[in-house]
């Protein structure tokens, strides 16, 4: 698989995030600030896989960084992911991030068709 990242731009998305695609996969992933639960003054980032609409997994698990942030660092990363994604990922500290990206997920068209058959005997019960 090719570690190539392609930023995505969302429709109506706002916040600090980011959505993007790893390598080949079609997938969507939202990388964004998170309060450190332990030190709420300092920020992680975290990955979250998505929908194709953009709205986050929650059967998915996610990704969230060791190093703790401030609010100032968050944007400097941020517009470093956004001004060269690929460059930012192959950084050694994010090998775990890569590792993560790499998980074979069950193929996108069965949660679609999973979807279909849920929605359809839903029609047929009322």
């Amino acid at each position: 698989m090719s570690d190539a990242v392609q930023i995505v731009e969302q429709r109506g998305a706002n916040g600090l995030g980011l959505f993007f695609r790893y390598g080949s996969d079609e997938r969507l992933y939202r990388i964004a600030p998170l309060r450190d639960p332990g030190q709420p003054r300092f920020w992680r980032l975290a990955v979250f896989a998505c929908t194709a609409s953009g709205l986050c997994r929650l059967d998915e698990p996610l990704w969230a960084s060791a190093r703790q942030l401030t609010r100032d660092e968050v944007n400097a990363t941020l517009g470093t992911i956004r001004d060269d994604a690929t460059e930012w990922l192959a950084g050694e500290p994010r090998a775990d991030l890569r590792a993560y990206l790499r998980v074979a997920r069950a193929p996108l068209v069965a949660v679609a068709a999973a979807s279909a058959v849920t929605m359809e005997r839903g029609d047929r019960a009322g």
